[in-house]
């Protein structure tokens, strides 16, 4: 008897594990910024965590027009570099992401529609 509780103590705590690991995110999103048109209609966003280590860009609207996102990553004692990512897939799902090197942080962003409508440039001490 004994030994079927044991059994069944350790099935339960690993496939709580395996539900507690499927259910987090990737990432936890701080800060989010939508590519608008400065009214209603809502083109995609960019968001970051607080770390500034992790950025995202996601295509929301069916449209046929694409988004990206534009941004810096700075590490102490080296140049910034300029760097861009797109939602490559569109509106379908799953959105494009970037992680920093070790060290590094993102200092700034400006998300885009290929259209010309943007986020205005965001900068993060």
């Amino acid at each position: 008897m004994r030994k079927t509780l044991t059994r069944w103590a350790v099935a339960a705590v690993a496939v709580l594990g395996l539900v507690v690991g499927i259910s987090e995110p990737a990432a936890a999103v701080d800060y989010k910024f939508n590519i608008t048109d400065g009214d209603k209609v809502v083109f995609g966003y960019t968001s970051m965590n607080v770390q500034q280590t992790w950025i995202d860009i996601c295509d929301k609207l069916s449209d046929g027009v694409g988004v990206y996102v534009e941004f810096h990553i700075y590490k102490n004692g080296e140049a910034a570099q300029y760097k861009t990512l797109s939602d490559t897939n569109g509106s379908a799902g799953g959105c494009g992401d970037y992680t920093t090197p070790s060290g590094w942080r993102i200092i700034d962003l400006n998300g885009h529609d290929r259209n010309g409508h943007s986020t205005g440039w965001k900068y993060f001490p």
